[in-house]
């Protein structure tokens, strides 16, 4: 069990919260470990007790994601402080089920729930529902659901709890929350068949209506295509749409800065990966290798690239009259071809540039909607031609009465100074590695210029951010974990 959730079990119990994991206790396990969420149910009347507790315990509430926020439901989360896993609590205040979108129905059984709970001393003392209680809330949540069949997952849980129940506590249990002739009834369907519609019959005496089947088939639908549509246009058209759990107002920005080796990529794909297993989290890419692609980059590319005309080994040369060529000509014609790999290459560095600056646009509008967003790499003006600076100071050198090379020097620096000026990440952390380490790692790179970027990292200013400093040698769990504490602190200060 993570010690977060320990905290979490310990502070509810002294504060005698009456709560219990009403849901999902065959595998309970699973969400005390942060694999899973801890589906909570709550006494409505404890609910500013239970928020001073949770907050108390270092969760924080997120916003629900488009589709799944009611106003009974919460979600809270936290971090393990030693292994960095969140824990998700899904904290339920009244029992309600239907349509995925709708919830159009409440199953009035939490008092009865809460007064049935148990203890279980096996899992840190956290009260769990009976296993009477439960056994009946599979059965009950199946019909509200108009499931027609059982589902792989319910039928685990009614394995699981069917031979657990004792029949005297199920008989009890039921007679609490409806009438004596529908428990008899509904002990009689219990883990012996399933028909969906007398199983309904009887619950649905018992069950509040909270929408109209009108108005949750309408609202499940609508929604439904909302998110569909929400999704498509973030994946075709790279639309920032939060569809997850945000925070509450505006998010914030994280930025990994390092050399070549030091694992910016390796960290941000990861942190993303941790963040948005509940809550909303992007990654932008601010750097100009392998993860940006252009136009002008494949044209530079295959330029470069281009090799000179050779004779096949099996064809005859034909035997001419060598032409002569004046060296003023060859210069020339050199003079000609290098101003206009020049001219490609000052116009994909705007073109970078430019990048850059509107991705920073687009990650403020993101954040503007409780996103957080991950910068791997990220612009800076101090150092020219390296490490995401400027790089026209060296074409500008070799033709400095160019009027375009001019232009498109002052362009590229216009868009990077905006973007530095205008934006700068919330959170900045610089992963320090030794020269040697990074040639270790990236043995097909340049030690002088590895060892430049060594000290760049270190020497680089952003005057509005936070800046913390990572051991990038350290074994990359620890680091991992040490970051993940970080950004945790942040969000909790929000």
């Amino acid at each position: 069990m993570l010690s977060v959730a320990e905290k979490f079990i310990k502070a509810f119990n002294e504060k005698e919260i009456r709560y219990c994991h009403y849901k999902g206790n065959n595998h309970i396990e699973d969400g005390l470990n942060g694999v899973s969420d801890l589906d909570i149910l709550v006494d409505e009347e404890q609910k500013k007790l239970c928020t001073r507790t949770l907050k108390e315990a270092g969760f924080v509430k997120f916003k629900s994601q488009l589709g799944a926020a009611f106003d009974v439901i919460e979600d809270w989360l936290s971090v393990d402080g030693e292994s960095g896993s969140l824990v998700h609590i899904h904290l339920y205040y009244q029992i309600i089920t239907g349509k995925k979108y709708a919830q159009e129905y409440r199953l009035p059984w939490e008092k009865h729930i809460l007064d049935t709970r148990v203890q279980d001393f096996n899992h840190g003392g956290i009260y769990i529902t009976s296993k009477e209680a439960e056994f009946a809330l599979v059965y009950a949540l199946m019909c509200l659901k108009k499931e027609k069949s059982i589902s792989e997952k319910n039928q685990q849980k009614i394995d699981f709890f069917k031979p657990a129940a004792d029949e005297e506590k199920l008989s009890e249990f039921l007679h609490l929350v409806m009438g004596d002739e529908d428990a008899e009834k509904f002990k009689g369907i219990l883990g012996r068949y399933y028909n969906m519609q007398k199983t309904y019959d009887v619950i649905s005496k018992y069950a509040v209506k909270r929408h109209s089947p009108f108005a949750a088939e309408l609202k499940n639908r609508w929604t439904e295509k909302l998110i569909k549509g929400k999704m498509k246009l973030n994946r075709k058209f790279k639309k920032n749409y939060t569809m997850k759990k945000t925070l509450y107002g505006k998010g914030f920005s994280v930025c990994f800065v390092g050399a070549d080796g030091s694992g910016k990529s390796t960290v941000s794909e990861n942190i993303i990966k941790w963040i948005s297993w509940k809550a909303e989290a992007k990654r932008f890419y601010l750097g100009s290798g392998d993860h940006y692609s252009s136009i002008w980059k494949t044209i530079l590319r295959k330029v470069g690239g281009r090799k000179k005309n050779v004779a096949a080994p099996s064809e005859t040369p034909k035997t001419e009259t060598p032409k002569t060529e004046t060296s003023a000509n060859k210069k020339k014609k050199f003079s000609i071809l290098s101003y206009g790999i020049a001219i490609i290459n000052c116009f994909n560095e705007v073109t970078i540039a430019k990048y850059k600056y509107k991705t920073l646009k687009q990650a403020e509008k993101y954040m503007n909607k409780g996103g957080i967003a991950v910068f791997d790499r990220f612009p800076q003006v101090q150092f020219d031609g390296i490490f995401d600076g400027p790089k026209l100071d060296f074409v500008l050198k070799k033709f400095p009465k160019s009027i375009l090379v001019n232009y498109f020097y002052k362009k590229e620096r216009k868009y990077l100074k905006k973007a530095t000026d205008e934006y700068c990440p919330d959170l900045l952390f610089k992963l320090i590695l030794p020269p040697e380490e990074s040639i270790r790692r990236k043995p097909d790179h340049n030690f002088k210029e590895i060892s430049l970027k060594a000290e760049i990292t270190e020497k680089l200013e952003f005057p509005s951010s936070q800046i913390i400093k990572i051991d990038a040698t350290k074994d990359f769990d620890s680091e991992m974990t040490e970051v993940k504490n970080i950004i945790w602190q942040k969000i909790e200060s929000i």
